[in-house]
């Protein structure tokens, strides 16, 4: 299977990412959504599309969240919320986060469980940034680590890659990275393409359109 982060921290990575760098909304109250149309080309499973849907309110740096996920494979449907605080110092951004992940169908072979995470991205100048991850789930005890690297080409598109690791569940480690690169088209909207290859899976490639807004701000 694909790893905790791959599997179920896409959407929020997303957020956060196109998210984190809003020092003029600070002491104001907003309220953000979004809507992501995600299809995996898999070459261990089949092919499968989720849609997602997320809504976040935002205050002093301090968010909270939630995301419902919906897969056209085996009816895997879940839902999460999560709470975490996002900032700045310098160069420096960085933002820690709990989510609950629920599963709303039996079909998915899964309970229920928390996620923490912290996130820090190094911005070297205007066009190239450094980022480390890190994440665990303390009901099964596993962790996992990134490191990653992004580069701004133009306006429109952007382009990054990460590799790290992540507990298999048998006492080791396995190893996963992931190229990708987004296209923006407005402010809101963006194409994104990746592969994804692991240790423990073969690679597969991942297309997805995403719609991020700001609903109100206060």
């Amino acid at each position: 299977m694909r790893s905790q982060k791959t599997r179920f921290g896409l959407s929020l990575s997303l957020v956060t990412g196109l998210l984190a760098a809003s020092p003029t909304l600070a002491q104001e109250m907003t309220l953000y959504g979004g809507l992501e149309l995600e299809h995996l080309t898999e070459g261990d499973w089949d092919a499968q599309t989720e849609v997602s849907g997320y809504l976040e309110l935002e205050y002093g740096g301090a968010y909270v969240g939630a995301t419902a996920h919906g897969l056209d494979v085996d009816g895997e449907d879940y839902f999460d919320v999560y709470v975490g605080y996002r900032g700045e110092s310098g160069q420096l951004s960085y933002t820690g986060y709990a989510t609950y992940y629920i599963n709303t169908d039996s079909v998915a072979n899964w309970d229920d469980y928390v996620e923490l995470g912290v996130e820090f991205d190094y911005a070297v100048n205007d066009a190239f940034s450094l980022g480390a991850d890190f994440y665990y789930e303390p009901k099964n005890s596993h962790s996992s680590h990134y490191l990653s690297a992004a580069y701004t080409i133009s306006d429109s598109f952007s382009t990054d890659i990460s590799i790290g690791r992540y507990e298999d569940g048998a006492g080791g480690w396995s190893k996963e990275w992931e190229l990708g690169g987004t296209y923006y088209i407005g402010d809101e909207t963006s194409i994104d393409l990746r592969y994804y290859e692991g240790e423990d899976y073969g690679g597969y490639f991942g297309l997805s359109l995403a719609w991020d807004t700001t609903i109100f701000t206060r």
